[in-house]
This record gives structure tokens, sequence and C-alpha cells, in this order.
């Protein structure tokens, strides 16, 4: 059955989108939590502050039930061209689509790439953060060459454990016996206590002491004022998690009454994403980012889920604990604006 296309290109159209959106993205895998549609205003929210961005949605229709959702943007620039990019939250998160299982990956393809070849001056297609595994993937690898980042996505496969006890029995004695000497370690300077917040308790002054923390290590270590160091990051992170109460928490590990180590991370179906961690450095010499990992792990098994998504990113500690990892992806497709013959207003 023939496919329609339809372009969804303001605010309101996409509000009213929503309980269609809504049941698209319970249909498929949990890559695409981030795009769940409260994620996708917040996103909107962000690029719409500037004047050069405008919505361009990519939505088709197939008897008349919704099967794939692009979220998009176009950018235009000095010249009267513009860039078709992802609709992100301008963090390194996953970019990815919505596609219904049942769908044909192959003509939802060819309408793809068809269409965003076929919008009037847009020059180029431009995705940065795509796992090769995804249905995104799936969708650009048929229109161009890929560039692979040095730094994958890194997993951990909790399948198979019983619950937390069995997974740190599995874990090598030699791993076992350092955990529990730098617990130890802390032990020695205050009571060490695991806490897991979520919408019950004040998730947002634990959210905020994470980018408090990750901002100064930027600006200090890197000199870096980039995404991090911005007030909207936080905000939308903040937003995010009241947005989504049910999937959104914070682990935390405290030494007396100072916080050591904390992890924002989302939960959706059998996945735990580790958003963003950050250690407080005077607690450097007890591995706080080991000790943490060990009890993402262990909750990621108490919450039913089987697989902890370390996300992007890299450090030895993540390395130590993924049992597997997805290589990372970016696009920058030509889509030779000035071939106008094969181009129409849409």
């Amino acid at each position: 059955m023939d496919l329609t296309v339809d372009i969804i290109r303001n605010q309101q159209a996409l509000e009213e989108l929503r309980p269609e959106w809504d049941d698209l993205h319970a249909r498929c895998d949990a890559k695409a939590f981030f795009n769940d549609h409260r994620a996708v205003m917040l996103n909107w929210a962000r690029h719409r502050k500037a004047r050069a961005n405008s919505l361009h949605i990519v939505t088709m229709r197939q008897a008349g039930g919704l099967v794939f959702a692009a979220p998009m943007i176009q950018q235009r620039d000095r010249i009267g061209t513009s860039t078709m990019k992802w609709l992100t939250s301008l963090t390194p998160l996953y970019d990815d689509v919505l596609l219904a299982p049942e769908a044909d990956v192959e003509a939802i393809a060819d309408q793809f790439a068809k269409h965003v070849r076929s919008v009037p001056f847009a020059r180029k297609l431009k995705v940065s953060i795509v796992r090769e595994d995804s249905r995104l993937n799936a969708i650009l690898s048929r229109m161009g060459p890929v560039d692979t980042s040095e730094h994958p996505a890194l997993e951990a496969d909790l399948a198979g454990y019983a619950d937390r006890d069995a997974y740190f029995a599995d874990k090598p004695s030699k791993s076992r016996k350092r955990y529990r000497l730098y617990l130890n370690r802390l032990s020695q300077l205050g009571e060490t206590k695991f806490t897991v917040h979520d919408a019950d308790s004040d998730i947002n002054s634990e959210i905020s002491w994470i980018f408090d923390v990750k901002r100064d290590w930027a600006i200090e270590r890197t000199n870096n004022k980039g995404w991090i160091s911005q007030p909207e990051t936080e905000q939308w992170f903040q937003s995010f998690s009241e947005a989504l109460p049910d999937n959104s928490r914070v682990l935390t590990l405290t030494c007396g009454d100072k916080r050591v180590v904390s992890a924002l991370f989302y939960v959706h179906r059998n996945t735990l994403f580790g958003s963003k961690i950050a250690y407080d450095p005077e607690f450097s010499h007890a591995s706080p980012g080991l000790l943490l990992m060990v009890e993402l792990c262990r909750v990621a098994i108490d919450l039913g889920t089987c697989r902890v998504d370390i996300m992007t990113g890299d450090s030895s500690w993540k390395r130590r604990f993924a049992t597997f990892s997805v290589p990372i992806n970016s696009y920058r497709l030509s889509l030779d604006p000035w071939r106008l013959q094969d181009k129409k207003w849409i």
C-alpha cells in the first residue's frame, strides 16, 4: 500500500499529533526513547529561538495510520540555501526516527531520500549521533557515505542475572576486592550510602549538583564553555526529567553529608540509560566511577531491566563495565540544491 508523506511545520500541528506519536513511540524499541513526544517538544523550544530555524518533521502514513516520524528542522543560511538537521536537544543524545515494526524500511528510506532531496535550496543533510543498530542508520546508510566516531556507545548486558547479588558474585575476584577496598576508604571518612532519587524525592537538586560539577570540570580542565556550560542544557534535563517522572532517577553515593558521585539515568522498557555522571574530585582516591557503575548495574537489575546503556563518551571505567559496543555514525549528505529541476515546493 502506498505511503503518503506529510510535513509538520508548526508547533500546533506537532502538539495535535501527540496521540498518534505516542502510539507509534510505544511500538518502537527502547533505542527510540529520546524521541518521546515530550522530548521533541523540549527540543523545539530550544531551536525555535533562532530565527533561521523552522520546524520540518517528516511523517509518513500507510492506510491512514502513522508509520514513520523524523523530527527535523530546516536551518536557513545567508546565501539563500538551507541545511536539513535533526531536531536534537543540542546535547549528545542519540538521533533516531520512529518507525512502525511492520513498515517496509526500504520503501520508507526511498520516500525519505526523495523528500529531503526535493526541498528547495536545501544543500545538505546533517545528522551527528546515530547508533549503527538504529532505524535511522538503516535509512541514512542508503543515502550516502558515513563517518564513524572513535567513541562508540557502550553497553552492559545484564540478562541472566537473577538479582543484584548474582551480578556482583559474577564479577572477577579482583574486581570485588577492589570495590570493597574503595568503599572501605570512604567509610573511614564517614557513613557511606547509596540513594536512588525519583519524582517522590528532590531529584531537581541532585540534577543541579551534577551539572554544577560538570560545568566546573569543563571549565577548569579543558576551558570548555560549550554545551555542558550553557544554562539551557541543565534546564533541558530538568524539564525532561519533570516531564517523564516515571522514567527519571538519580543515583547518589554520599559520604557523611557530602555527595561523592551521582548519575542521572532514565529507565525505558528493558534499558537503563546512564545519561550524566559527575563526582567530587575530593574523593577521586576512592575511584567513585567504579563504585557508581557497580551500583548502577545492580540498580538496573532491581528495576527489572537487563541492559545498561552507558551511552557515548570515553573513560576507562566505562569500558571496564561494557560487555559490548555499538558504533556511532554521523552523516553529512549533499542534497545538491542547484539541481532545481528535481525539486518542487512542498
